[in-house]
């Protein structure tokens, strides 16, 4: 039976001085996410977007969006307000009353199949 050879590379001999850290500086402001427009890449461009107004953000990194599409009736012509409510997710950090648009993704919850993309206007301060 051969004995298999063993090799040990070489480590390098410790430091026994290290070098001085510099003082890392203290924030408390959260990182700035963009709110400006974005560009999706070409895998997104096919998904279905949504502009609307963020009516709660009472829900961690979840807002619930009212989208308003207007329908004439086929038979009496009369222009109809639909609105539907969409549970999206958030990490832009939306308020209440702000424009945003949205973009179809996998679940991510039970009820959540949406993300916040952009921050189109924020609501007035009053």
């Amino acid at each position: 039976m051969a004995k298999k050879e063993t090799t040990e590379k070489a480590k390098p001999a410790a430091k026994t001085a290290r070098a001085a850290k510099a003082p890392v500086a203290e924030t408390t402001e959260a990182p700035k996410l963009p709110t400006g427009p974005v560009e999706l890449p070409a895998y997104l461009s096919n998904r279905r977007t949504e502009t609307g107004r963020v009516v709660s953000n009472k829900m961690q990194k979840t807002v619930v969006v009212v989208v308003e599409r207007r329908k004439q009736h086929p038979i009496y012509k009369k222009v109809m307000k639909r609105t539907v409510r969409f549970m999206a997710h958030d990490e832009m950090g939306a308020q209440e009353g702000d424009t945003v648009v949205i973009i179809e993704s996998r679940p991510i919850s039970a009820n959540k199949r949406w993300r916040v993309i952009e921050i189109l206007a924020k609501a007035e301060k009053v």
